[in-house]
């Protein structure tokens, strides 16, 4: 069960977004999910007459857990959702809440811009089967807390994460006078197929009470500084999340963060994952 806090509920909650062509898709997901137990909002909540709208909609999507923006190519023709919903302001306010956006595609539809740096989830091929594994995979995502972890327990998490997103991963490194957790080579081939190698240097900081202050950060970007060069790239994967002014200082540095909501995304597509390393919480 989900712990909320600031106003919102203990009960898993979910809120759709989605266009008037696309509820029949909407509504049984809805029933999905609230067979499972799981709270749904949506952006046609029903309202008294002469109610604000708008308002109403974002009080029941900043009270949800995660957002699914349902697209298609009519429905991103909607106003509304470009407009409310897509706004690279709000999907920060949504990181910044640790509200997760999970995209679904229901066409061969691009991505809009905010939207391409998140992995989505595909409907096009079998709509329904897509349904019972998306909330079969929100029912085991939703039972974990990774402030249950230890700091040791995070770390093994994330290496096997990283094993899963195809890196080759070694664990404590020393470069120089400087430890990380992880250096994991990424190999794949550029646009005229010559073989290509990423090395990335990632440390794993498990703050799940509070948010990684500029100090923090500001440690990290001194420590990588004498052995930064074009070659090497810099991660840090955190189960909570960042200041506002930390995350200016991150992307200043070129610090590829993934932060808990980012993290949660990511086992939310792997159930195995939250298997091997959650088996006591989803019991």
């Amino acid at each position: 069960m989900a712990q909320k806090q600031g106003g919102k509920t203990s009960k898993p909650s979910v809120f759709l977004s989605y266009s008037a062509q696309d509820k029949p898709t909407a509504q049984l997901l809805a029933l999905r999910f609230q067979d499972a137990g799981i709270e749904v909002f949506s952006d046609t909540p029903p309202i008294s007459p002469g109610g604000d709208w708008t308002q109403s909609v974002q009080e029941r999507m900043r009270a949800s857990d995660y957002m699914i923006v349902l697209l298609s190519t009519l429905g991103l023709q909607s106003q509304h959702l470009q407009k409310e919903v897509l706004s690279a302001k709000t999907l920060q306010e949504l990181s910044d809440r640790s509200i997760t956006v999970i995209p679904v595609l229901l066409d061969d539809v691009g991505l809009p811009g905010p939207l391409r740096d998140i992995q989505y989830v595909d409907f096009r091929s079998d709509p329904r089967a897509a349904v019972d594994a998306l909330v079969s995979r929100f029912r085991s995502t939703f039972s974990t807390d990774l402030s249950h972890l230890s700091g040791e327990q995070f770390e093994n998490l994330i290496g096997d994460l990283l094993v899963d997103l195809g890196l080759e991963v070694e664990r404590d490194v020393r470069v120089g006078f400087t430890r990380f957790d992880y250096r994991a080579n990424f190999r794949s081939s550029d646009p005229f197929g010559a073989p290509s190698n990423e090395v990335w240097l990632i440390e794993a900081k498990h703050y799940s009470a509070t948010r990684l202050s500029v100090q923090v950060i500001s440690e990290f970007v001194s420590n990588i500084q004498p052995i930064r060069h074009d070659a090497t790239h810099f991660a840090l994967i955190t189960s909570g999340q960042i200041t506002s002014a930390a995350r200016e200082m991150t992307r200043a540095a070129a610090i590829r963060v993934v932060e808990g909501v980012e993290l949660k995304r990511l086992l939310l597509t792997r159930p195995h994952l939250v298997s091997q390393h959650f088996g006591a919480q989803s019991s």
